[in-house]
């Protein structure tokens, strides 16, 4: 850390060596001058000379004569011509073959023909279309209205073209594959060709307008063209019209005829039109076999380079453009390098530890944005160290509140993780274990060991059952442990935490109980039972009822002392001994019979309702029939005269247990009673529906007693009460099946080894 951080108390997790790893080698060189430099050089010197030898190649192919490229134009109008006339002949020769072509002509139809060629016309864009019977009459014509963009075509009919040139030719012997011409219409001149039908039915004519053609046979847009007929005459040309141009274009007679009578070099001539400086071409207009005329190419006299001079100024000016292009790139580039340096040295001063450390750089661009990013990671960072040391502060006073709090608690508390590895252990828990000699100076794993030997396998992970109290036994004394999941806030264990406290003094209180029970028992029985058995042979009326009197009390006093004898030894290992399948339709029906006198004594009905037959639980009948038999006592007690009490049985399937209740329609028990009605000796207020108290005898056990046998068997009780309507006990017991079958006991039928055979 920097010297006057304020995290300086921070230790790294590992050890920093004493090299820093940021530190540069005494060889070091920049990218900057190791790539960017020498490529910038050969870059320059490449793109200067590129820059010169490719300009002085333009401008000296500037240089080239006049006369070459107006050959070349001269060469490319021929070229166009022919590519024109093989354009004509192809669309003429697939309008004459269409399908009911040469039939629509010699039956005139009109209509039909017109739908027709009108959509072949417009999908080839030619300018005009006439069908010819074998006179040369025409049957219809389709002239396109406009020479500029798309335009209907106007149709016409019955011309008389048998006297046309074109028409004669196509009439002559022979009948030739094609035949062109001009023709005049009333949109212009048309360059025309048609061809004959396939069965001799007439002929079919496509044209295009000769401004077009013209259009076409310019090589570019500096060379301009013009078409004489073959009397000499000008028919079109491609300038725009301008003061007295037309009039200068006139061609000479004898350039006229030496043009059409020269098959090699076309003659040239130099011309002023209307101010302007052209050099012209003169050549035949041939369109397949046919000479139209002659056409001129004209190009303007001026050249863009004239003198080696100019040529050497141009080249060195684009030679120094590229220079400074290149010179340009290589101050961008150092720039983009620049940035790209600031924010390797940021990242090199937070990896120092330099947590101040920022680029400053502003998101103008993707370096920026990464320069900025790398500051709000940075910020982002610091936050959150200084979020994790006041939380670390927070959490060791935390955990010096909680020890504190521990050691303040009178009972032992011990902590364990998920692979129950002992984390914290208060002193009383120490003192119990018989650890706090050893506790201070022993490792975790060692006050593990502790624990592990004085709570045994109780603690040991998954083993122990959370929530349900454990009694252990060690040398000196008697533990209750009882544990708890530790859970985090989304449900999910990390450990357990672990409750002792010393109970000796309590079982030595309920050993003394016990045994004062015994003795009691065993005091009482003796003379009550002599007293039962006495039969006065001779006495009185009086005597006799008072003796049946004695003799009925005495039996109940000792069924009172049998209850408490037996409440001491009640719990799960008594209760195994004495288990069976009980059928839950026949206890309750046994239960029913045992209490009817009473009920009937007391002007009560007891009803049993099954709502499942055939369920059967595990258990000892005698105690069970002892609980339910407490619990209808209660019913009976606590229900006035010509009131009902019923038992149910139902099935929960859903928990695999029978419920069974006990439901009466007596005096109800009043709310703040009713938490306490499962505490031994507590008897409760019950009222009547006037308000006056209910006395009935009894010791205020019957519930408990009845708890006591419903959990000994694995079950559950529970009241529900409501004052003046009744009180409905419900106990729910694990089902069964009718027959099972008796485990053996390992342990009494395990044999020594030298003992067998």
């Amino acid at each position: 850390m920097m010297a006057g951080n304020r995290y300086t108390d921070i230790k790294p997790a590992v050890t920093v060596q004493e090299t820093d790893p940021f530190r540069r080698e005494a060889r070091f060189i920049s990218l900057r001058w190791r790539l960017l430099v020498p490529l910038f050089a050969v870059v320059l010197a490449f793109a200067m000379i590129a820059a010169y030898l490719v300009t002085d190649a333009v401008t000296q192919g500037g240089q080239a004569t006049q006369t070459q490229q107006l050959l070349l134009a001269v060469h490319s109008a021929a070229e166009g011509m022919q590519a024109f006339h093989a354009d004509q002949v192809r669309e003429a020769t697939r309008i004459a073959y269409g399908e009911g072509i040469g039939q629509g002509v010699l039956n005139r139809d009109v209509e039909g023909l017109r739908r027709r060629l009108e959509a072949d016309a417009a999908a080839a864009n030619l300018d005009s279309v006439i069908m010819l019977d074998v006179a040369g009459m025409e049957v219809v014509g389709l002239l396109r209205a406009s020479s500029t963009g798309w335009s209907p075509y106007a149709v016409s009919a019955g011309a008389d073209l048998s006297d046309q040139p074109l028409v004669l030719a196509l009439q002559a012997e022979g009948r030739p594959a094609d035949a062109s011409a001009l023709l005049r219409t009333p949109q212009g001149m048309v360059v025309y060709t048609g061809v004959p039908l396939p069965g001799g039915e007439g002929f079919a004519l496509v044209g295009a307008r000769l401004e077009r053609v013209l259009r076409l046979l310019r090589s570019s847009g500096l060379a301009q063209a013009a078409l004489y007929d073959d009397h000499a005459r000008l028919v079109q040309a491609t300038f725009e019209p301008r003061g007295g141009l037309y009039q200068a274009l006139t061609i000479a007679p004898e350039v006229f005829t030496q043009t059409l009578e020269t098959n090699g070099q076309p003659p040239t001539r130099d011309l002023d039109l209307a101010g302007y400086a052209y050099q012209a071409a003169y050549l035949p207009f041939v369109v397949g076999r046919d000479v139209l005329g002659v056409l001129a190419v004209f190009l303007p006299s001026h050249l863009l380079y004239a003198t080696d001079l100019s040529r050497q100024l141009v080249s060195l000016l684009t030679a120094s453009l590229a220079g400074i292009l290149v010179i340009g790139g290589y101050v961008a580039v150092g720039r983009v390098l620049g940035r790209i340096q600031r924010i390797t040295a940021t990242t090199q001063a937070l990896a120092r530890g330099d947590i101040t450390a920022r680029t400053g750089m502003r998101a103008a661009d993707e370096i920026g944005e990464l320069g900025r990013s790398l500051d709000e990671y940075a910020d982002r960072t610091y936050r959150r160290q200084e979020a994790l040391q006041t939380s670390l502060r927070r959490q060791r006073r935390e955990n010096a509140r909680l020890v504190a709090i521990l050691e303040s608690i009178p009972d032992g508390v011990v902590v364990l993780d998920l692979d129950g590895r002992v984390l914290l252990m208060n002193a009383a828990a120490q003192s119990l274990l018989g650890a706090q000699q050893a506790f201070p100076v022993k490792t975790f794993n060692d006050l593990t060991a502790v624990a592990t030997d004085a709570l045994g396998p109780a603690i040991a992970p998954g083993l122990y059952a959370l929530g349900q109290p454990q009694r252990i036994v060690l040398s000196q004394t008697v533990l209750s442990a009882q544990a708890a999941a530790v859970m985090t806030i989304s449900g999910r264990r990390v450990g357990t935490v672990i409750l002792l406290r010393d109970i000796l003094p309590e079982v030595r209180r309920e050993q003394e109980r016990e045994a004062l029970l015994r003795q009691l028992s065993q005091d009482v029985q003796e003379p009550l039972q002599s007293l039962v058995i006495t039969h006065p042979a001779e006495s009185t009326a009086v005597l006799q009822d008072f003796a049946r009197e004695i003799r009925n009390n005495a039996v109940r006093l000792q069924r009172l002392i049998a209850d408490l004898r037996d409440l001491t030894d009640l719990g799960p290992e008594q209760m195994r001994g004495g288990q069976r399948p009980l059928s839950v339709e026949d206890l309750l029906n046994a239960a029913a019979v045992e209490w009817g006198p009473a009920a009937q004594a007391a002007d009560l009905t007891i009803q049993v309702m099954l709502l499942q037959r055939e369920m059967y639980i595990l258990g000892d009948e005698r105690r069970l029939r002892w609980a339910l038999g407490n619990l209808i006592d209660n019913a009976i007690k606590f229900t006035q005269p010509g009131g009902q009490v019923r038992l149910l049985a139902r099935q929960r399937s859903s928990e695999g247990r029978a419920e069974l209740i006990v439901e009466d329609t007596g005096c109800g028990v009043r709310p703040e009673d009713q938490p306490h009605l499962f505490t031994r000796f507590y008897r409760g207020t019950p009222l009547l529906p006037d308000g006056s108290v209910l006395r009935v005898p009894g010791m205020g056990q019957g519930l408990f007693i009845a708890r006591r046998v419903i959990e000994a068997h694995g079950g559950a009780i529970r009241l529900e009460s409501r004052p003046g309507k009744g009180t409905r006990v419900i106990c729910l017991l694990p089902l069964t099946a009718p027959v099972t079958m008796e485990v053996p006991d390992l342990a009494r039928e395990r044999v020594p080894l030298s003992k067998k055979h």
